[in-house]
């Protein structure tokens, strides 16, 4: 697994560190100006976005397919099973490994696209449970699944719930590979999948 480093010196310039647990394999990069500098930055940021789309989840295998519950309930399934509820980043990395396009950075959106995202990306503003705030934009165009028969419901909790609203909650399609805001979601009852990690 490859990590990245980056490091800004008081000496006037910064460098970029692509490290491995192989010394051999580490590549470093130094720029001099702003100018090498914000071209190192974008490289960077584009490495940050391609591992963000090309991870997914680890899902924890339950016997839950056929059951639906509430979130509450569904939170506490997840933590008897070792694990907790995806959020909304982790199933739209799930969606991008089923070849969907995938999420968008708004970093790179603001600063690349002019703050205009393409067509069909639509903005996820999510709160996870540790209190920090996710905004991406994220398009299921693309994605492929393969509908089970003995399913009863394709759609599933997420652990994210809006930024504005801590009463609605995202929700994931699985057989559309879309994700939802899902209003008033304490009173709804939903399918649910768990992966690993508290």
């Amino acid at each position: 697994m490859r990590h990245l480093v980056f490091n800004t010196l008081l000496f006037g310039f910064c460098f970029f560190t692509l490290s491995s647990p192989s010394f051999a394999d580490q590549k470093e990069e130094i720029c001099t100006s702003i100018e090498e500098c914000q071209v190192l930055k974008d490289k960077v940021e584009q490495k940050i976005e391609d591992l963000q789309n090309n991870s997914q989840p680890l899902f924890i295998e339950t016997d839950s397919t056929n059951e639906i519950m509430t979130n509450v309930e569904a939170v506490q399934y997840c933590k008897d099973k070792g694990g907790r509820l995806p959020s909304a980043r982790e199933w739209a990395q799930y969606s991008k490994s089923q070849g969907a396009k995938g999420t968008l950075e708004l970093s790179f959106v603001f600063n690349k696209l002019d703050g205009q995202a393409p067509p069909d990306y639509k903005l996820i503003s999510a709160m996870n449970v540790d209190g920090s705030n996710e905004k991406f934009y994220y398009n299921n165009l693309g994605y492929s699944f393969v509908v089970s028969p003995n399913t009863t419901s394709y759609w599933y909790w997420s652990s994210s719930t809006h930024s504005n609203s801590s009463d609605g909650g995202y929700v994931f399609n699985e057989s559309l590979g879309q994700l939802f805001y899902l209003s008033n979601a304490p009173h709804a009852a939903l399918s649910v999948r768990c992966v690993s990690g508290l």
